[in-house]
């Protein structure tokens, strides 16, 4: 056979399976970091106070919802502390709403190095949502001193179950990012209509009132938002109160299923990103 002769190859374009596209983002987590670094750097190197902006939008929206729910409208809060109460809640939320922005621009943001380099494009939302983790870690960090200032203690249920929440916390806005950066380079208006959902989530999670204040009839409705059994179970963790395991294990479920949703449709448009940008 003639080493000259042109051969031709095959490039299998069909879409993985979500958990099968594992060892291929694992084969490139070198580059998962660096945009995850990258994403760090542009967000406080060039900033005055760095790092405590990671505390300053948490602590503003704690102190807006504190002075307009807790002493205006006096929401009832069962005799815990209004501003940890919110905190709990806004910490969560900051997470979830930022971490889910962000995420869904990464391929438009991405756009010039989408169609020249080769590499998973799921990389990029995700590398979004692991720089908002340190956020996240400098939150509960700070929610950690603020509990113990305030004398509670949390038990050695919920210090194991602690891991875990912020564990499925990711995957659910992982998965959201994943889906909306898939939909907003397909559809371009929805980067006009992602704010606008975030706005209306924020009132349709109870991160300035309790669950308990939702009347019985939309309850069930409401637990379909993971993010309420992720702020309710890390409130029963702060306060050393019962934690439901049902909302908080339903939670988990439908933050993995979402997942596997999201980046199976991702996938599947993957292959024509770079056309429609």
């Amino acid at each position: 056979m003639d080493p000259r002769a042109e051969q031709e190859i095959v490039i299998d374009a069909r879409p993985l399976s979500p958990w099968r596209l594992m060892p291929d983002l694992y084969r490139y987590r070198d580059l998962l970091f660096v945009i995850a670094q990258r994403e760090i750097q542009v967000r406080y190197t060039q900033t005055t106070l760095g790092v405590v902006w990671a505390l300053i939008q948490p602590l503003g929206n704690m102190l807006l919802a504190w002075f307009v729910f807790g002493k205006i409208a006096k929401l009832n809060t069962e005799n815990l502390p209004y501003p940890l109460f919110c905190l709990m809640g806004t910490q969560v939320w900051t997470f979830f709403s930022g971490g889910f922005s962000n995420s869904s621009q990464s391929i438009l943001s991405h756009s010039n190095i989408i169609g020249k380099l080769y590499f998973p494009r799921l990389i990029l939302p995700l590398g979004v949502v692991v720089a908002a983790v340190m956020d996240l870690m400098i939150g509960m960090a700070f929610l950690t001193l603020c509990l113990l200032w305030f004398g509670y203690l949390p038990t050695w249920e919920g210090l194991f179950t602690l891991p875990f929440l912020i564990l499925g916390l990711v995957i659910f806005t992982s998965g959201a990012g994943i889906l909306g950066a898939a939909l907003c380079s397909r559809f371009r208006d929805l980067r006009h209509v992602i704010p606008f959902l975030i706005q209306i989530g924020f009132f349709a999670t109870p991160i300035v009132y309790s669950s308990k204040l939702i009347p019985e009839a939309y309850r069930l409705i409401f637990m379909w938002n993971p993010l309420c059994g992720y702020i309710e179970t890390l409130r029963a963790i702060g306060f050393g109160l019962p934690i439901s395991w049902p909302l908080f294990l339903g939670a988990f479920w439908i933050s993995v299923s979402m997942w596997t949703v999201a980046a199976f449709i991702f996938q599947r448009m993957e292959h024509t990103m770079a056309d429609s940008l």
